[in-house]
């Protein structure tokens, strides 16, 4: 067929022959035993959507649908102009997507015009308006002055040549007698490749990978498809493809070659030769060909033709269902088949595709036809004819031919379902016309009931999966166990897909990709079902819920799946899909069909902050994370920079409960009153050893956020001595040997004063003398000696910020705080790994102050804090690592005047630290305390790790007083802290293992449902556990990681409160009582975090956590979310859903 398409492409030649732009291949040989010499040259590259065309045909039934062409490449601008429900005429439209090729799901498109009339002719040019042409271009051009073009993914590739090759289609492709495609045949003639190595360098070796594809010989031209789909993998032994081509990893290098071999017995006869050979290259076998690079679309290209590397295609996906019906009669003269549709609900339409299976035949189907006409038929008629082409192959097959085919209706239904060939329906769902029911197939399939009778729905394994089809691929990742895709214990749609109300009913299931094309798509519930004893007395339905619209699933086009609905009825969702599990007992045994199969679900979607069975309106979560697009996001990477000066710190809040002290007291800003001469320690040239702290107020870092929780302390700056315009300037210094480790602090120095009296009420909060008590630690119970290290349960190991580094002072090294006014010098480059400042992740506790006034947290305190607290200042802590002040241990080491060895020079000391007093009215409490050496007359007393005073303070030295100084003071260092934010903890609250939904728990109402609770958990048994993500921990970005640990409780406090973050917060600070410290705040036993939860009921770890003897009622987990800030943007983890699911079984 000569057309205005051809002859365009006739010219394009003309003028790529004329200027020399590309007229085929040639160069030398690289292999095979001839070469082409023919005049064929390959015009253009073209790509777009592959469809089936079809017409319509006057016959004596009237106007039916013809084939007029198969893969034909159409442009994004034709779209569906009929949907499945419109009522409008062939007459008022042009283009009708109607079903699909149920070999490889291409789609059908109708052209509403009489085959051969002008009007149909011009709608079929119209196809290729906007068929995408490929510039020629070639792997190492310049893709500055010329980009590359783009391909999308899922697109099919025409190659155009000048003449018709003179091939067949047997050149390409076996088939078989009834000519479906069984193999690809001459594989070397053309090759699509991804291009992995330089194809232009002089090694050939893994440059190129086959990319498996579908070819299509088409005369003058040929059509390549790397989407495969349906039986399409089987026909060429590969795994089906949806996406097609791989993603392009760069916008300027070619990753796809198209290589036409010039070479060898293999090739295609009659390629031109040609002169330029920037379009001569080599295939996968090094042979010489007529080459085309390009690139793929990747996710990042979204334009008029493309969305996110696809086709921009506008056709939506929809269910696809296979109905079994029988074949009741064959009408060979008017090409008609009565079908009997055994109950079914759906109307048959145009487009609807029938499978012919006799009864004891195997194998694929006998007989394949087309309905061509919409018939005037009810969804509910049990007894329709349809019009197809040609029935004739379908008269062997007839039944009513058979002996014994009844005359009564009745009576042939039942005789067609026990002998009639079984016609299988491929067909689209239709909300308005179909049953659900019939769109989704269990694996393995139902059982029949006592009686024999199969129903698609009932007597389901509680150990079964459900596969769902559908016309299109479908974008995986819009595919969510618990947002999209949700298996449920409730059928109420909107209820299920709220947020909160739809939590205790969510089937946690893991989905697969059936057979590779993204079409056919597997759930399976990982634990399957719950079922037992109450199920078998009333069998409680199970759901399916399918989310469509714009949260939804959606094809790799962004397509949301049509339910076809009618305008008026439109839902984003389709109806629910219910079933009932197998519930038979055995009348003779007694024993079940299936064993009872006791499952949990516990899941959260991240779809708002309130999504649990608690209280309503409280947020499930405390910790660092974010929400945003229905997923948990980890803090973004940040740093902040904290100054303690006269000038950058905030103010107290002016009211309790977050002002820093009572009403009836007051305080200064720890470094608002500076002292008017610099402090030599801790750079100290004689040695000496030094420690203070820093609170997070004095830091102006919140006490109660928790994004100011889990800092990185990334450097270090100290305040040179500069309170006075007076000051002296900084002079160059050179220390041989410093050390800083960092550490959380025991206690929390507090320098409220009282209002009246002017004198700290907290004198006993500060710092210990000696050195090794001042670093947290958690005690044991039984410890009744705050000072025997053999008492102590937990002390970490001082962290080195930096150990053994030269210092060297001088001006030009000077940075500023915000207003330009103070000065700041760095200390040595801190390393990595580095220290966690306000570490949630950790057990430690302290703060002490002294007194029985609580501490400011955001979590909730016990219900007896007062009254345990007393005057118990030792204790071993009241609040954990978020109040822990910043403990730093800097170790100066005498300095050497032989050091360093290229420059020999003693330090000074000249320069001194910028200090402020905290309280005025006393030395006391105490921020710092330490051990200095000095120098008295001519002689020098070093301080270093053998003196005593490196374990315990002893002070300076007064050379007007000729005596020590005291060894603790109230004073605070000027410092400025660089804090890197790039860890979250996200804590969730406690949940009852026997009754994790809560259902019937005070305030909350009882769901007379066994399925949800509560559950018995016997002396015997235990829960065993399995953790899911979604999407899996692999898909992170790279060094990302979430990481979950859980913690198991026995036994409430008056303060317990499930579901409550703000319990699991501190729920590990325990409270002295009757001479013990082995009260927790909120529950009589607590274990430690473990990342397996199946520890909680290992025995061993019960004993180490005394447990063994409550065993585990309650557990709560938390998400450890680390970035990666070692690329630039840093990356974050994200979560979509998070389930826990456990069996109840015996120990």
């Amino acid at each position: 067929m000569f057309t205005a398409r051809l002859l365009g492409l006739l010219v394009l030649a003309m003028g790529l022959l004329l200027t020399g732009c590309d007229n085929g291949g040639g160069g030398s040989a690289t292999g095979g035993s001839a070469a082409s010499n023919g005049d064929a040259d390959v015009l253009q590259l073209r790509t777009g959507r592959l469809v089936d065309v079809y017409g319509l045909q006057k016959t004596a039934h009237g106007s039916v649908v013809q084939l007029f062409e198969r893969d034909v490449l159409i442009g994004s601008n034709i779209q569906d102009e009929r949907d499945a429900n419109s009522n409008k005429k062939d007459s008022e439209i042009t283009y009708d997507f109607f079903g699909f090729n149920p070999e490889n799901l291409q789609p059908n498109l109708l052209i509403t015009r009489d085959l051969g009339s002008s009007a149909f002719r011009a709608a079929f040019e119209r196809l290729f308006e906007k068929v995408y042409v490929v510039t020629p271009s070639h792997y190492g051009q310049n893709a500055a002055q010329q980009p590359l073009p783009v391909v999308a993914r899922n697109s099919a590739i025409e190659i155009v040549f000048s003449k018709d090759l003179g091939l067949a289609d047997d050149f390409f492709v076996e088939r078989d007698a009834q000519g479906r495609i069984r193999g690809l045949k001459n594989a070397n003639a053309v090759q699509l490749l991804e291009i992995l190595g330089d194809p232009t360098d002089n090694n050939q070796s893994g440059d190129f990978r086959i990319i498996p594809c579908r070819i299509t010989y088409k005369g003058r031209s040929i059509v390549l498809d790397p989407v495969l789909l349906g039986q399409e993998g089987n026909y060429f032994n590969v795994p089906n493809n949806a996406t097609g081509l791989p993603p392009s990893q760069s916008t300027e290098i070619p990753n796809i070659r198209i290589a036409l071999a010039l070479e060898g017995v293999l090739r295609i006869p009659g390629l031109r030769k040609s002169a330029n050979q920037n379009f001569v290259g080599t295939n996968l076998g090094g042979v010489a060909s007529i080459i085309r690079d390009f690139r793929s679309g990747n996710a990042a290209d979204t334009s008029e033709r493309l969305v996110r590397g696809y086709v921009r295609d506008t056709l939506a996906p929809r269910l696809l269902g296979d109905l079994a019906m029988r074949l009741e009669r064959v009408d060979v003269k008017n090409n008609r088949l009565l079908l009997y549709k055994m109950q079914l609900v759906h109307e048959l339409d145009r487009g609807d595709v029938l499978s012919l299976y006799p009864r004891g035949s195997a194998g694929a189907a006998k007989q394949v036809a087309e309905v061509i006409v919409d018939e005037d038929s009810n969804k509910n008629d049990q007894h329709v004819s349809v019009l197809v082409r040609d029935a004739s192959g379908w008269a062997a097959y007839d039944p009513s031919k058979k002996p014994g085919y009844p005359l009564d209706e009745k009576k042939r239904e039942a005789w067609l379902v026990d002998n009639g060939p079984t016609v299988v329906v491929a067909t689209e769902f239709n909300a308005e016309k179909d049953d659900i029911l019939n769109f989704a197939r269990f694996s393995p399939q139902p059982l029949p009931d006592s009686s024999g009778k199969l129903v698609l729905n009932r007597n389901v394994s509680p150990f079964a999966s459900l596969i769902l089809r559908f016309t299109k691929p479908i974008d995986l990742s819009t595919v969510k166990p618990l947002d999209t895709l949700v298996l449920a214990t409730e059928g109420d749609s909107e209820k299920v897909f709220d947020p909160k109300e739809g939590t205790p009913h969510l089937i946690y299931s893991q989905i697969y990709d059936d057979n590779g094309s993204q079409t056919a798509l597997r759930i399976v519930p990982p634990l399957g079902f719950y079922l037992d004893d109450e199920m078998r007395k009333t069998n409680q339905p199970y759901y399916l819920h399918i989310l469509g619209g714009l949260k939804g699933i959606r094809d790799l086009g962004n397509n949301p799946i049509n339910f076809q609905y009618d305008v008026a009825n439109r839902k984003d969702s389709a109806p629910p899909y219910q079933f009932f599990l197998d519930t038979t007992v055995n009348p003779k045994t007694k024993e079940p069909r299936f064993p009872n199969n006791r499952v949990v679900n516990i899941a959260r979607r991240f779809l708002a902050a309130d999504e649990d069975e608690g209280e309503q309106g409280a947020q499930d979560w405390f910790g660092a994370g974010s929400l945003a697009d229905g997923k948990l996001i980890g803090r973004p990477t940040s740093r902040v920079t904290c100054y303690v000066d006269d000038i950058n710190q905030l103010p107290s809040p002016p009211t309790p409960p977050l002002a820093y002290c009572t009403s009836n007291e007051r305080m200064t800003l720890t470094g608002s009153t500076p002292l008017g001469v610099g402090i030599q320690n801790p750079l100290n040239p004689f040695g000496g050893r030094l420690q203070t702290v820093w609170r997070e107020i004095d830091l102006s870092l919140s006490r109660v956020n928790p994004f100011d929780f889990n800092l990185d302390v990334e450097q270090m700056y100290w305040g040179p001595f500069q309170a006075s315009p007076a000051a002296p300037p900084t002079t160059f210094d050179i220390y041989d040997r410093i050390s800083l480790y960092l550490g959380h602090c025991e206690y929390r120095p507090n320098n409220c004063v009282g209002i009246g009296s002017a004198l700290p009420n907290y004198v006993r909060s500060g710092l210990d003398n000696e050195f090794f008590h001042n670093y947290a630690r958690n005690l044991k119970p039984t410890a009744t000696n705050f000072k025997d290290k053999s008492g102590i349960e937990l002390r970490p190991n001082p962290h080195p910020a930096y150990e053994n580094q030269q210092l060297i002072i001088q001006n030009t090294d000077s940075v500023f705080e915000p207003s330009n006014t103070r000065r700041f010098l760095p200390l040595p480059k801190f390393k990595e790994p580095y220290f966690v400042w306000r570490d949630e992740r950790s057990y430690l506790t302290g703060g002490g102050n002294g007194k029985k006034d609580d501490l400011i947290s955001p979590f909730r305190p016990y219900w007896n804090t007062k009254a345990s607290r007393a005057v118990n200042f030792q204790e071993d802590g009241r609040v954990g690592t978020i109040a822990l002040p910043l403990l730093a241990d800097f170790w100066t080491y005498p300095d050497s005047p032989s050091l360093p060895k290229n420059r020999p020079f003693r330090a000074t000391g000249f320069n001194g630290w910028q200090i402020s007093l905290t309280v005025t009215s006393s030395p006391k409490p105490d921020f710092r305390v330490y051990s200095g050496g000095y120098q008295r007359g001519s002689s020098i007393f070093t301080m270093d790790p053998t003196k005593p005073g490196w374990q315990n303070g002893v002070g300076g030295w007064n050379p007007n007083a000729l005596s020590r100084t005291p060894s603790r003071d109230n004073t605070s260092y000027w410092i400025r802290a660089d804090f890197l934010k790039r860890m979250s903890v996200v804590t969730f609250g406690f949940l009852d293992l026997k009754n994790p939904h809560n259902n019937g728990s005070v305030g909350n109402r009882k769901i007379d449902d066994p399925r949800l609770g509560p559950y018995a958990i016997g002396a015997n048994e235990r829960a065993k556990f399995a953790v899911h993500f979604e999407p899996p921990l692999a898909s992170l970005p790279p060094h990302t990681s979430l990481i979950t640990e859980f913690r198991g409780a026995a036994g409430m406090g008056g303060s317990f409160k499930l579901y409550d973050p703000l319990i699991t917060g501190n729920a590990h600070v325990r409270f002295y009582s009757s001479g013990s410290w082995s009260r927790f705040q909120h529950t009589n036993k607590l274990s430690k975090y473990t990342r397996n939860p199946d520890e909680l009921y290992d025995p061993q770890f019960q004993k180490d956590n005394d447990l063994a003897q409550t065993g585990v009622e309650y557990m709560n987990w938390r998400f450890l979310l680390e970035n990666n800030v070692k690329v630039t943007p840093s990356t974050v983890p994200t979560l979509d859903s998070f389930a826990i699911t456990y069996r109840i079984v015996e120990k």
